[in-house]
């Protein structure tokens, strides 16, 4: 795309409404439903310069649009509001109203999009909205059964017990039928299952954690290893003023697939030969057992980097130790 002609059309996003900023002297408030934003899409066809639509990701209320937008191939992105909110603040906009937020949003995408950081979100984008919705569930239905069996722990009165199991059982034959789910949307996507299988090889990926990193950081192999580590909030971060030297930590990113890569990491410090050496020697050096996992994330988020965007790329025992050893 071209730089110079690409308008970004910036739009806030609530429960009935979006709000545009101006692109075409048009309506700056629309209905958020399929017929408010099918007119949107009629607008926005009938413009000569390329567009981009961005808006904040608000917990759902977006996902109409994103969807949408995508199936009608209109390049879209969707962006985290505290990165937004921030911009405004280092550009001295203070001021929060529905009209300024989308204006903001459209600074801020092309901001990012000159310095080519803005993801376009894909044509695969309501495939993936459907594996977020179904590991959600996935994971709310575990939450669910464990705190039932938590509850039978003093056992409760007889009647209460009943019910108790009643409930687990409902659970649990939802939690079946959610995995099944899982397993036909896979099989249903040829393009991922081809990736599956090629990080299935790597000895501590699993089908969940595939399945997680596939959903929640679609930007992998399209970004650089030091972004991917930052997406899963896995990169190493310096705090630092004059004289005053803190501690290097994590911080931000995107904390429920780092959690179930964190389990995979586990698993990986055990069964990958690799990892394994590379876990024990960072212990070995006198690094905590946590920080050492973390390096292991680390390590694993950029090898499916890798792998995605190289089909060419050796996997698992296959590859050089020092090929892997790049990946941190």
């Amino acid at each position: 795309m071209n730089t110079q002609s690409t308008i970004h059309i910036g739009v806030d996003v609530s429960k009935l409404f979006l709000d545009l900023s101006d692109f075409d002297n048009g309506e700056a408030r629309i209905p958020n439903t399929p017929k408010g934003i099918g007119k949107l899409i009629k607008r926005i066809r009938a413009m000569d310069d390329e567009v981009i639509v961005t808006c904040e990701a608000t917990g759902g209320y977006e996902r109409l649009l994103v969807e949408e937008l995508c199936v009608a191939k209109i390049p879209t992105s969707r962006v985290n509001p505290a990165q937004v909110r921030y911009y405004a603040k280092s550009q001295g906009i203070l001021a929060k109203t529905d009209s300024i937020d989308a204006w903001i949003i459209s600074l801020f995408a092309r901001s990012r999009f000159n310095t080519k950081s803005l993801y376009i979100s894909s044509a695969g984008e309501p495939a993936l909205e459907e594996l977020r919705g179904l590991l959600q569930l996935r994971q709310t239905l575990r939450n669910d059964i464990l705190a039932n069996k938590n509850r039978l722990d003093p056992m409760p009165v007889k009647c209460v017990a009943k019910f108790l199991r009643g409930t687990i059982k409902h659970l649990e034959e939802q939690l079946k039928k959610v995995e099944a789910a899982l397993d036909n949307w896979l099989e249903q996507q040829a393009e991922y299952k081809a990736d599956f299988e090629r990080l299935f090889q790597v000895k501590g990926f699993g089908r969940i954690s595939i399945l997680s990193l596939f959903a929640y950081i679609p930007e992998l192999g399209n970004v650089s290893d030091k972004r991917a580590s930052a997406l899963i909030g896995a990169a190493p971060y310096v705090k630092q003023s004059g004289s005053q030297k803190g501690s290097i930590g994590i911080s931000g990113g995107r904390r429920h697939v780092r959690n179930v890569i964190y389990m995979a990491a586990l698993s990986a410090t055990r069964f990958n030969p690799i990892l394994s050496e590379f876990y024990e020697r960072l212990l070995a050096n006198g690094k905590p057992r946590k920080v050492a996992r973390i390096a292991v994330v680390r390590k694993m988020v950029v090898l499916a980097n890798r792998i995605l965007a190289n089909p060419d790329f050796k996997i698992a025992g296959s590859e050089p130790s020092e090929n892997l050893s790049l990946a941190c």
